[in-house]
């Protein structure tokens, strides 16, 4: 627990302080990237109560709050895409893919009868989802755009998705193999995606300057 205890502590960190950043340069950034500034915000207002439990009480954080926060975060990374125009040319399967994240979150609920049990089956579709739908702009970006992409904000921002939610897949479903560092595991990789969130937040591409104050 003392080994992982660092790396925790610092994923926390920079949730903190990638909020703070994303209100200071709300009104600068490109409106396609509001949805990413308000899972920024929301995060850190989520993990805030969580981590006073976990760091400070020695309590185990409720899952309530998380199961609350992953369904948000679902449509906030659709909205994402939707606004990157990865629907441009069928936005059925927008609504269609918005739909089938309700309709699983409830199922689960309704399978496990408790909003304090982690919600596995919702957590393994969404994220399987947002994977797909990375991994689309990632190669949509490699063949269409000339720039350097380590500094694009959008393919940054894929990369720490795939890392992210392809290891937990990996860990959900196989967690009796992952079991006993399944936590270490998922502490490290949540470290090196909210990394990942932070570069793109600093290489945010911003409006032109007359646009500010609007």
């Amino acid at each position: 627990m003392a080994n992982i205890l660092i790396p925790y502590v610092i994923a926390f960190a920079i949730t903190l302080i990638s909020a703070i950043w994303a209100i200071v340069i709300w009104s600068r950034v490109e409106d396609r990237f509001t949805p990413l500034l308000i899972y920024f915000v929301l995060s850190a207002i989520c993990e805030i109560p969580g981590n006073i439990n976990f760091l400070i009480l020695n309590k185990e954080p409720s899952n309530l709050i998380y199961n609350l926060f992953v369904l948000i975060e679902a449509f906030l990374w659709l909205w994402l895409f939707f606004k990157w125009k990865l629907f441009r040319n069928n936005t059925y399967l927008f609504y269609t893919l918005a739909s089938s994240f309700v309709a699983v979150y409830i199922a689960d609920f309704i399978i496990t009868g408790d909003m304090n049990t982690i919600f596995t089956a919702y957590r393994l579709y969404y994220g399987f989802v947002l994977v797909l739908l990375s991994i689309h702009h990632v190669n949509y970006q490699i063949v269409h755009e000339t720039k350097n992409l380590i500094k694009s904000s959008s393919f940054l921002i894929c990369i720490g998705l795939i890392i992210m939610f392809t290891n937990k897949i990996l860990l959900e479903t196989f967690y009796l193999v992952f079991s006993e560092y399944s936590f270490g595991i998922l502490v490290i990789v949540t470290l090196i995606f909210k990394s990942i969130l932070m570069l793109a937040l600093l290489w945010m591409p911003t409006k032109p300057k007359g646009l500010h104050s609007l």
